[in-house]
C-alpha cells in the first residue's frame, strides 16, 4: 500500500512498491512453466507432422480391408 502523506512519502512508496516488484519472483516461474509447455506442444506437433502421413497411408489400407469385409 502506497503512503499518500505527501509527496516525499509518495516517493517512498513508489519505491517501495518497486523494490517489492523486483523482488517478486513468483510470474518468474509461471513464464518458465509456460515455455515448458510450448516446447512440449511442438515436440508433439513436430512428431505428428513426421509420421501424419504414413499414418494416413496405414489408416487408408484399414478402411479399405474393413470396407472389403477382410
Amino acid at each position: 500500500m502506497i503512503p499518500t502523506g505527501g509527496k516525499n512519502s509518495l516517493l517512498a512508496g513508489a519505491k517501495a512498491l518497486v523494490k517489492r516488484f523486483v523482488a517478486d519472483h513468483s510470474g518468474a516461474t509461471m513464464v518458465e512453466y509456460g515455455l515448458l509447455v510450448a516446447l512440449i506442444s511442438a515436440a508433439i506437433m513436430g512428431t505428428l507432422l513426421a509420421i501424419g502421413e504414413e499414418m494416413k497411408a496405414d489408416f487408408a489400407i484399414f478402411s479399405e480391408a474393413f470396407r472389403r469385409g477382410s
